[in-house]
C-alpha cells in the first residue's frame, strides 16, 4: 500500500554513463522494420498484498484490491509519462506522452483493479525497447521536467525521490512507476502491418506504488459505543522517498505481479522528521471480507524506512471517552518497532483498535495471514 499489522499493500497496473547517444542500438538500419512500430499495453493496478515482518512473500499471504484513487492514473489532468529507452544504452528513444499518437482507447474496472488501455505509435521504429512508465508523480508536488532523446538517461530517472505530503486525503493519487523490455521479430507479419486500428499487443506492464500504506481501524465502539477515535498521527518518519525501488534494477521478474519488494530503497539523504507530526485523514469506512460491519478508518502514506532503534516510528491515537467521564478523551501512543522491521513500498500496516479505556488500548495485530496477535497498550504520559 499491521496490528491486525495486514501488510496487504501490493498493488499493480495493466502498467552505463560511458557509453555516448550515438551507441543506441536500435539504430541500424537493416534492424529496423520497415514502417513505425504501433503497439497497445495495459496498465493495472497490482493487488495489494499481506506479508511477514520484512515483506516477504510467502504461498498463504493475502491479497487486495487498492481502495479509491490508490488503484488509479490521473488522466485528467495527464499525471503520467510514457518514455522508451534504449535497454543498452540506457539513453531514451522517446517520450510517446507527447507524441500525438497516445490514445487511451479504454478504461476497465475489473476484480483486480482499473486497467488503462493505451495504443502509441513510435515516431521511429523500435525493434528493441523498454517502456518506462510514471505516475502521478505531480500528486506529490514532483514536476517530471523535460525528457530529451538521447540526453536523458534511465539511470538518471530512477533516482528521483519525492518529499511526502503532510497534508493528505483520500482524494489524492498515489505516485507509481513500470518497467519492461520488448524486443520483436522485425519480420514479423503482426509488426510490418502494425497500425492503430490493429496495433501489436504488448500486454499488461506491472504498476508499483511507490509508497507504503498504514491503517488505523477503529473498532472500540464494538464493546464500548459511547467511545470512539477522533485522531490519529504519526511521529517519526522519513520525509524523502524514492520513486523506484532497487528491485526493478536488479531482478527481470520483478513485473510479476507475485514479486514484492522485501527491503526498503532508501535516497540518500532521506529526511527523519521527529519533532512535529504528521496527520492521518478519516478515509473511506474498513469492512472485512464477507462482513456487513464497517468500521472508522484511518490512513497515512508513508515513504519506506528501516526501523531500528534511531529509526522507530510511533503511532499516536486520540481516544474520546464517554459522556461525563474525566478527562473526556485520553492519549494512547505505540512504536511500530514491535511489530515490523520496516515499512515497504506497496504494503499495508493495519492495526485494528480494539478497545481503549482506564489507561490501557488492545491492538490486534497480523504480521503474516497465519500469526495474529494482541498486545496491551498504556496510554500516553
Amino acid at each position: 500500500m499491521m496490528i491486525k499489522h495486514i501488510l496487504k499493500y501490493a498493488l499493480t497496473v495493466v502498467l552505463a554513463g560511458s557509453l555516448c547517444a550515438s551507441c543506441i542500438t536500435d539504430s541500424d538500419d537493416d534492424a529496423q522494420p520497415a514502417k513505425k512500430l504501433t503497439v497497445k499495453f495495459t496498465l493495472v493496478a497490482r493487488k495489494t498484498q499481506t506479508g511477514g515482518a520484512r515483506g516477504a512473500v510467502e504461498d498463504n499471504h493475502v491479497t487486495e484490491v487498492g481502495t479509491g484513487r490508490e488503484n488509479e492514473i490521473d488522466i485528467n489532468q495527464r499525471d503520467y509519462r510514457i518514455l522508451a529507452f534504449d535497454p543498452a544504452s540506457g539513453y531514451l528513444y522517446e517520450d510517446l506522452t507527447n507524441n500525438g499518437e497516445l490514445a487511451l482507447i479504454q478504461k476497465v474496472e475489473t476484480s483486480n483493479g482499473t486497467e488503462f488501455h493505451y495504443t502509441v505509435r513510435f515516431q521511429q521504429p523500435r525493434t528493441v525497447f523498454q517502456l518506462v512508465i510514471l505516475a502521478n508523480w505531480k500528486n506529490f508536488n514532483t514536476d517530471y521536467g523535460t525528457f530529451e532523446p538521447l540526453k536523458t538517461r534511465l539511470d538518471e530517472v530512477m533516482k528521483r525521490c519525492y518529499t511526502l505530503p503532510t497534508g493528505q486525503n483520500n482524494e489524492m493519487y498515489i505516485p507509481m512507476v513500470g518497467m519492461q523490455t520488448y524486443s520483436f521479430n522485425p519480420k514479423d507479419e503482426a509488426v510490418l502491418n502494425s497500425s492503430m486500428e490493429k496495433p501489436y499487443k504488448l500486454g499488461s506492464i506491472n504498476m508499483l506504488r511507490s509508497v507504503a500504506k498504514i491503517e488505523i481501524i477503529d473498532k472500540i465502539g464494538v464493546l464500548n459505543p459511547d467511545a470512539s477515535i477522533t485522531g490519529v498521527s504519526l511521529s517519526g518518519y522519513h520525509s524523502t522517498g524514492t520513486y523506484w525501488p532497487s528491485i526493478i534494477g536488479n531482478n527481470s521478474d520483478w513485473n510479476v505481479n507475485e514479486t514484492q519488494v522485501v527491503d526498503p530503497t532508501l535516497p540518500d539523504s532521506p529526511g527523519w522528521v521527529d519533532d512535529s507530526n504528521i496527520l492521518f485523514f478519516e478515509d473511506g469506512d474498513f469492512s472485512e471480507d464477507g462482513e456487513t460491519s464497517e468500521y472508522p478508518r484511518y490512513t497515512l502514506y508513508v515513504s519506506e524506512c528501516a526501523i531500528n532503534n534511531d529509526y522507530s516510528p510511533v503511532v499516536n491515537i486520540t481516544v474520546s471517552n464517554p459522556e461525563g467521564s474525566t478527562p473526556a478523551s485520553a492519549e494512547y501512543s505505540f512504536r511500530l518497532n514491535a511489530y515490523t522491521q520496516s515499512l515497504l513500498r506497496n504494503h499495508i500496516y493495519r492495526y485494528e483498535i480494539k478497545s481503549a479505556s482506564s489507561g490501557n488500548m488492545e491492538l490486534v495485530y497480523t504480521l503474516c495471514p497465519m500469526g495474529h496477535g494482541q498486545a496491551g497498550i498504556p496510554n500516553f504520559e
